[in-house]
């Protein structure tokens, strides 16, 4: 099984898939662009003695865990 964590303000939303399933697989991809074009950072998250994060813009469906950040806002008050 694979996750997409995405981090907004109603906390943390998670959606999964299952490598072996086509149209999860399809949908986990669809949900990664949307929040690509949106503006989130993606990271994907590896499991080693620590946990880590790196940067990335394609999906992989061979992935375990990718985390979303909402996109920074900017601006004067």
């Amino acid at each position: 099984m694979g996750t997409l964590r995405i981090m907004g303000q109603r906390g943390d939303e998670p959606f999964s898939w299952d490598p072996e399933d086509p149209a999860s697989v399809e949908e986990a991809r669809k949900v990664f662009e949307e929040r690509k074009k949106a503006g989130y950072r993606i990271y994907r998250v590896e499991r080693k003695p620590q946990r880590t994060g790196d940067p990335v813009t394609e999906f992989d469906p061979t992935a375990g865990e990718y985390l979303f950040a909402m996109p920074m806002r900017g601006g004067c008050a």
